[in-house]
Protein backbone atom coordinates (compact mmCIF):
# COMPACT_ATOMS: atom_id res chain seq x y z
CA UNK A 1 0.00 0.00 0.00
CA UNK A 2 0.74 3.97 -0.35
CA UNK A 3 0.45 6.66 1.77
CA UNK A 4 1.31 10.13 1.46
CA UNK A 5 4.54 11.28 3.25
CA UNK A 6 2.53 14.90 3.17
CA UNK A 7 -1.01 13.89 4.98
CA UNK A 8 0.31 10.48 6.32
CA UNK A 9 -3.03 9.29 3.99
CA UNK A 10 -3.77 6.73 1.51
CA UNK A 11 -3.79 7.81 -2.19
CA UNK A 12 -4.70 6.18 -5.37
CA UNK A 13 -1.24 6.20 -7.19
CA UNK A 14 -0.88 6.32 -11.26
CA UNK A 15 0.84 3.85 -12.95
CA UNK A 16 3.11 1.73 -10.98
CA UNK A 17 2.82 1.59 -7.37
CA UNK A 18 6.19 1.91 -5.59
CA UNK A 19 6.35 2.76 -1.63
CA UNK A 20 7.96 6.45 -1.05
CA UNK A 21 11.59 6.19 0.70
CA UNK A 22 10.67 9.04 2.91
CA UNK A 23 7.77 6.97 4.22
CA UNK A 24 10.14 4.19 5.79
CA UNK A 25 9.95 3.18 9.38
CA UNK A 26 5.65 4.09 8.81
CA UNK A 27 4.19 0.89 8.24
CA UNK A 28 2.72 0.30 12.15
CA UNK A 29 0.86 4.35 11.73
CA UNK A 30 -0.53 3.65 8.22
CA UNK A 31 -2.86 0.53 9.06
CA UNK A 32 -4.62 2.83 11.45
CA UNK A 33 -4.71 5.31 9.01
CA UNK A 34 -6.00 3.07 6.33
CA UNK A 35 -8.70 1.82 9.65
CA UNK A 36 -9.57 5.53 9.73
CA UNK A 37 -10.13 6.38 6.17
CA UNK A 38 -12.48 3.75 5.72
CA UNK A 39 -14.79 4.72 8.56
CA UNK A 40 -14.35 8.38 7.32
CA UNK A 41 -15.35 7.08 4.00
CA UNK A 42 -18.23 4.68 5.25
CA UNK A 43 -19.55 7.24 7.90
CA UNK A 44 -20.02 9.88 4.84
CA UNK A 45 -21.98 7.34 2.44
CA UNK A 46 -24.24 6.81 5.68
CA UNK A 47 -24.56 10.79 6.21
CA UNK A 48 -23.29 11.13 9.21
CA UNK A 49 -22.85 15.22 10.31
CA UNK A 50 -19.34 16.27 9.83
CA UNK A 51 -19.06 17.13 13.36
CA UNK A 52 -20.18 13.23 14.67
CA UNK A 53 -17.38 11.90 12.63
CA UNK A 54 -14.73 14.67 13.70
CA UNK A 55 -15.96 13.51 16.96
CA UNK A 56 -15.89 9.98 16.48
CA UNK A 57 -12.59 9.21 14.87
CA UNK A 58 -11.29 12.12 17.30
CA UNK A 59 -9.67 13.69 14.42
CA UNK A 60 -9.31 18.36 13.39
CA UNK A 61 -11.21 19.64 11.03
CA UNK A 62 -8.49 20.15 8.49
CA UNK A 63 -7.40 16.30 8.57
CA UNK A 64 -11.98 15.87 8.16
CA UNK A 65 -11.17 18.29 4.80
CA UNK A 66 -8.17 16.08 4.03
CA UNK A 67 -10.29 13.00 3.79
CA UNK A 68 -12.84 14.93 2.30
CA UNK A 69 -10.73 16.18 -0.76
CA UNK A 70 -9.67 12.63 -1.57
CA UNK A 71 -13.47 10.97 -1.08
CA UNK A 72 -14.38 9.85 -4.37
CA UNK A 73 -10.81 8.93 -5.61
CA UNK A 74 -9.68 6.64 -2.66
CA UNK A 75 -13.23 5.12 -2.63
CA UNK A 76 -12.41 3.76 -6.01
CA UNK A 77 -9.29 2.88 -4.97
CA UNK A 78 -10.54 0.72 -2.51
CA UNK A 79 -13.21 -0.82 -4.42
CA UNK A 80 -10.07 -2.17 -6.96
CA UNK A 81 -8.26 -3.74 -3.88
CA UNK A 82 -11.77 -5.27 -2.59
CA UNK A 83 -11.98 -2.95 0.17
CA UNK A 84 -15.64 -2.00 0.94
CA UNK A 85 -17.56 0.55 2.87
CA UNK A 86 -20.07 -0.63 5.08
CA UNK A 87 -23.50 0.61 6.22
CA UNK A 88 -22.61 2.85 9.47
CA UNK A 89 -26.34 3.18 10.27
CA UNK A 90 -27.20 5.60 13.30
CA UNK A 91 -24.95 7.00 15.79
CA UNK A 92 -27.34 5.28 18.22
CA UNK A 93 -26.90 2.30 17.12
CA UNK A 94 -23.77 2.52 19.34
CA UNK A 95 -22.79 2.39 23.20
CA UNK A 96 -19.23 2.99 21.70
CA UNK A 97 -17.28 4.07 18.57
CA UNK A 98 -14.96 1.27 18.94
CA UNK A 99 -17.46 -0.94 16.46
CA UNK A 100 -16.99 1.63 13.78
CA UNK A 101 -13.48 1.00 13.43
CA UNK A 102 -13.33 -2.80 14.10
CA UNK A 103 -15.91 -2.96 11.42
CA UNK A 104 -13.43 -1.28 8.70
CA UNK A 105 -10.52 -3.30 10.23
CA UNK A 106 -12.89 -6.56 9.60
CA UNK A 107 -13.33 -5.28 6.20
CA UNK A 108 -9.90 -4.53 5.33
CA UNK A 109 -8.90 -8.12 6.63
CA UNK A 110 -11.48 -9.84 4.25
CA UNK A 111 -10.21 -7.94 1.42
CA UNK A 112 -6.64 -8.88 2.20
CA UNK A 113 -7.29 -12.28 2.52
CA UNK A 114 -8.86 -12.45 -1.06
CA UNK A 115 -6.02 -10.07 -2.82
CA UNK A 116 -3.22 -9.63 -0.13
CA UNK A 117 -2.04 -6.01 -0.74
CA UNK A 118 -0.78 -6.07 2.74
CA UNK A 119 2.99 -6.22 3.78
CA UNK A 120 3.81 -8.96 6.11
CA UNK A 121 4.30 -6.45 8.62
CA UNK A 122 1.37 -4.30 7.65
CA UNK A 123 -1.05 -7.81 8.18
CA UNK A 124 0.39 -8.32 11.60
CA UNK A 125 -0.52 -4.63 12.69
CA UNK A 126 -4.01 -5.36 12.13
CA UNK A 127 -4.36 -8.41 13.19
CA UNK A 128 -3.30 -6.89 16.19
CA UNK A 129 -5.14 -3.78 15.93
CA UNK A 130 -8.49 -5.66 15.03
CA UNK A 131 -7.68 -8.29 18.63
CA UNK A 132 -7.81 -4.94 20.36
CA UNK A 133 -11.10 -3.12 18.88
CA UNK A 134 -12.50 -6.66 19.31
CA UNK A 135 -12.31 -6.55 23.23
CA UNK A 136 -12.79 -2.25 23.36
CA UNK A 137 -16.04 -2.87 21.30
CA UNK A 138 -18.22 -4.26 24.33
CA UNK A 139 -17.71 -2.13 26.16
CA UNK A 140 -20.54 0.56 27.20
CA UNK A 141 -20.49 4.21 26.36
CA UNK A 142 -17.93 5.51 28.78
CA UNK A 143 -17.34 2.01 30.41
CA UNK A 144 -13.97 1.85 29.31
CA UNK A 145 -13.04 5.55 31.36
CA UNK A 146 -15.05 4.65 34.58
CA UNK A 147 -12.69 1.46 34.85
CA UNK A 148 -9.78 3.28 34.17
CA UNK A 149 -10.43 5.81 37.43
CA UNK A 150 -10.90 3.26 40.05
CA UNK A 151 -7.05 2.85 39.53
CA UNK A 152 -6.39 -0.61 38.89
CA UNK A 153 -4.52 0.49 35.79
CA UNK A 154 -1.64 2.78 37.61
CA UNK A 155 0.91 -0.31 38.01
CA UNK A 156 0.40 -1.00 34.39
CA UNK A 157 0.98 2.89 33.43
CA UNK A 158 3.92 3.19 35.70
CA UNK A 159 5.33 -0.22 34.50
CA UNK A 160 5.17 1.61 30.92
CA UNK A 161 6.16 4.91 32.60
CA UNK A 162 9.38 3.57 34.17
CA UNK A 163 10.32 1.12 31.29
CA UNK A 164 10.45 4.13 28.87
CA UNK A 165 12.61 6.21 31.21
CA UNK A 166 15.08 3.08 31.87
CA UNK A 167 15.07 3.07 28.25
CA UNK A 168 16.06 6.64 27.91
CA UNK A 169 18.63 6.91 30.70
CA UNK A 170 20.19 3.94 28.89
CA UNK A 171 20.87 5.48 25.76
CA UNK A 172 24.05 7.40 26.17
CA UNK A 173 22.84 10.40 23.81
CA UNK A 174 19.34 10.71 25.73
CA UNK A 175 20.69 10.19 29.02
CA UNK A 176 22.83 13.45 28.83
CA UNK A 177 19.63 15.14 28.44
CA UNK A 178 17.42 13.42 30.89
CA UNK A 179 20.14 13.32 33.90
CA UNK A 180 18.98 16.64 35.46
CA UNK A 181 15.34 15.53 35.27
CA UNK A 182 14.86 12.88 38.42
CA UNK A 183 12.56 9.79 36.96
CA UNK A 184 11.06 9.81 40.62
CA UNK A 185 9.42 13.28 40.05
CA UNK A 186 8.20 12.20 36.62
CA UNK A 187 6.94 9.27 38.44
CA UNK A 188 5.10 10.92 41.07
CA UNK A 189 3.76 13.60 39.12
CA UNK A 190 2.17 10.94 36.71
CA UNK A 191 0.91 8.90 39.40
CA UNK A 192 -1.07 12.13 41.57
CA UNK A 193 -2.59 12.74 37.88
CA UNK A 194 -3.92 9.07 37.71
CA UNK A 195 -5.55 10.24 40.90
CA UNK A 196 -6.87 13.72 40.16
CA UNK A 197 -7.38 13.90 36.58
CA UNK A 198 -10.31 11.17 35.12
CA UNK A 199 -9.65 8.94 32.24
CA UNK A 200 -11.72 10.89 29.73
CA UNK A 201 -10.41 14.21 30.32
CA UNK A 202 -6.97 12.78 30.43
CA UNK A 203 -7.89 11.73 26.67
CA UNK A 204 -9.14 14.78 25.76
CA UNK A 205 -6.24 16.65 26.58
CA UNK A 206 -4.00 14.09 24.88
CA UNK A 207 -5.93 14.54 21.49
CA UNK A 208 -6.25 17.82 21.61
CA UNK A 209 -2.35 18.58 21.69
CA UNK A 210 -1.86 15.95 19.44
CA UNK A 211 -4.29 17.47 16.38
CA UNK A 212 -2.27 20.73 17.42
CA UNK A 213 0.96 19.11 16.54
CA UNK A 214 -0.24 17.51 13.71
CA UNK A 215 -1.33 20.71 12.31
CA UNK A 216 1.96 22.44 13.03
CA UNK A 217 3.44 20.22 10.60
CA UNK A 218 0.71 19.41 8.19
Amino acid sequence: MDITAETGTYERQEGNKKHNERNAGRKISTVDNLIKQLTFYSLRSSRWKKEEIIKVLSISPRTYSTYNSMYNGNREYFSELGISTFDAGRKEDYQNWYRLELNAAKEITDADNKNSFLTQIEKKVLADKKRKLERAAVFKDADEYRTFDTGIYTDIVNGYLTKALNDIMENKELKGIMQDIAPGIIMAKVTRLMEEVPAKAAETYYNRKKHIQNNQFT
